[in-house]
């Protein structure tokens, strides 16, 4: 089901609702950088889900998918704040049981969301960025890149060959990443923490999951998906995080 959701910015957040029962509980799945709702990991993390006879939705990011904002106005701290906002909906609407799911970037505004808000039930964090300066300088090392005059201000832009087009990440985007500490928000939550990464993660070290592991708080689990890149691109390496991500939350 289709369903829309207004920030806190007044823009429309575009989301799917899997409903598996009737039941008052909801697992809200967020995408990585540059991703959407409609991409492997979110649908088939929900499509796990409902086949396990569990709620979920999935939603764009402001400035991304089709969802109202610009990409370039997009920064890890405002990815929390629409998280908030999707999380505020359905507490309004009655659901007393809300867990989140974030893959690398949303992984990211999972564990900001959660250090800051004591109704949800848990956290399940996927291939995270824990450096999130020196996470987004290798990025875009290995992108092609160009920068752009915009209103007398140099901007850097990178182009994204999914959709060739070219993406534009602003100095707030830059000043963001310093005020954000994942290791230091994780010390903060006190309800179930699961953190799941791939041996071949070109993106991510699987030493930055085990480091951010390290710092949360009981209960936790640390799972490591031998193989499986980033994106948990081989169907294989998804099954598996489907099937643990599907497991841990019906245990």
């Amino acid at each position: 089901m289709n369903l829309n959701i207004t920030n806190n910015q007044k823009e429309k957040l575009s989301g799917v609702l899997h409903k598996a029962n009737a039941k008052k509980s909801v697992v809200i799945v967020c995408h990585g950088h540059t991703g959407n709702k409609d991409r492997p990991f979110p649908t088939g993390i929900c499509k796990a889900l409902r086949k396990a006879g569990i709620n979920s939705f999935r939603f764009d990011f402001s400035g991304n998918g089709e969802s109202e904002g610009r990409f370039e106005d997009s920064t890890f701290s405002k990815e929390a704040q629409d998280l908030r906002s999707v999380v505020d909906h359905f507490c309004r609407e009655g659901y007393d049981e809300i867990g989140i799911i974030g893959h690398s970037m949303g992984a990211v505004a999972c564990v900001v969301e959660a250090a800051n808000d004591k109704r949800l039930k848990f956290v399940i964090w996927v291939a995270g960025p824990v450096h999130l300066e020196s996470s987004f300088k290798d990025l875009l090392a290995s992108k092609q890149t160009r920068k752009i005059k915009n209103n007398g201000r140099t901007e850097i832009q990178f182009f994204k060959e999914s959709s060739k087009k070219w993406l534009t990440v602003s100095k707030k985007f830059f000043a963001d990443l310093k005020k954000v500490k994942p290791l230091a928000e994780v010390k903060k939550i006190k309800v179930p923490i699961l953190f799941i990464h791939g041996t071949e993660d070109e993106a991510v070290p699987v030493k930055e999951c085990e480091m951010i592991f390290a710092e949360a708080n009981p209960p936790k689990e640390l799972i490591v998906i031998h193989g499986a890149n980033h994106c948990f691109d081989d169907k294989k390496h998804h099954r598996e995080l489907e099937k643990e991500i599907a497991g841990w939350i019906k245990k």
